[in-house]
């Protein structure tokens, strides 16, 4: 079920709620939980995901991790409006061995990412992780990324 389908579900239900109520949510919330929850996951070897993870930093066994994701920018400039221009979105990733972003793409107007992330999801290191949402996942996509050698993935 999508966030969408549980936002229909409650307004139909007379369970008035906005999903921008979801998204201002994040902008407001305390993050120091999260932080707290990391650090004692990669401290701890309970943890085998994060296991040693703090002392084997920079070892050329470790894979590199590359988040990816878009986001959407408002134009504010009247040329760009008048070309009805009103937003660009910005896909790109960023290689944590390096801290270089890599696989940008800008696309004027509003996509979905997975017609635009292609060009992102490409730039994921060898021997790298790309961590990426559903946006960016399609049948086809996943099946690709499924027969590449050296390069995975997590999606949620």
């Amino acid at each position: 079920m999508s966030m969408r389908d549980l936002i229909f579900r409650l307004n139909s239900r007379n369970i008035k709620i906005d999903i921008s109520t979801f998204s201002k949510a994040s902008k407001t919330r305390d993050v120091t939980i999260f932080e707290k929850l990391l650090e004692k996951a990669i401290k701890s070897e309970r943890y085998s995901p994060f296991r040693g993870l703090k002392n084997q930093k920079g070892t050329t066994k470790n894979k590199i991790y590359f988040p990816l994701d878009s986001t959407i920018i408002t134009l504010t400039s009247k040329l760009l409006w008048s070309q009805n221009y009103h937003q660009v979105k910005l896909f790109c990733g960023l290689n944590n061995w390096t801290n270089e972003v890599g696989g940008i793409v800008i696309n004027f107007g509003q996509g979905h990412d997975s017609k635009y992330g292609e060009k992102t999801i490409e730039e994921i290191p060898e021997n790298g992780i790309g961590i990426m949402d559903r946006g960016f996942a399609s049948q086809s996509r996943i099946r690709k990324l499924l027969e590449r050698e050296n390069k995975f993935f997590v999606l949620r």
